[in-house]
């Protein structure tokens, strides 16, 4: 086997586990969505395998269960402000210390 062909497997192995963990953590989202007092097992399992990409989507779901309640789950606040404080951070902060809606043009996210 050459190194071409190992590193071609390699990552391959990369690709398939990335399709995975992104499969999961969507398959436990809709589950957590469709739920009234979510699973924190799944809860835990989602924080621990999320792509930054999808913080977004995931901290929406929470909100969305926290939103119209009139005694939210305090354990769900505090995972929301937990995802709050993964997210990355807007350059410009207005006077009144509100974030600017319009993201940087030149800002790059990691």
């Amino acid at each position: 086997m050459t190194v071409h062909a190992c590193r071609s497997d390699l990552e391959e192995a990369n690709v398939r586990r990335d399709e995975a963990r992104i499969w999961f953590v969507r398959f436990l989202m809709r589950k957590v969505r469709a739920d009234t007092y979510p699973s924190t097992t799944e809860l835990d399992l989602i924080e621990a395998m999320i792509p930054r990409h999808m913080l977004d989507e995931y901290l929406e779901i929470l909100i969305d269960k926290v939103d119209d309640e009139c005694y939210p789950s305090i354990s769900l606040l505090r995972r929301i402000k937990r995802m709050i404080e993964c997210l990355p951070h807007r350059d410009h902060v207005t006077d009144d210390h509100e974030i600017d809606e319009e993201p940087a043009t030149d800002e790059v996210k990691a």
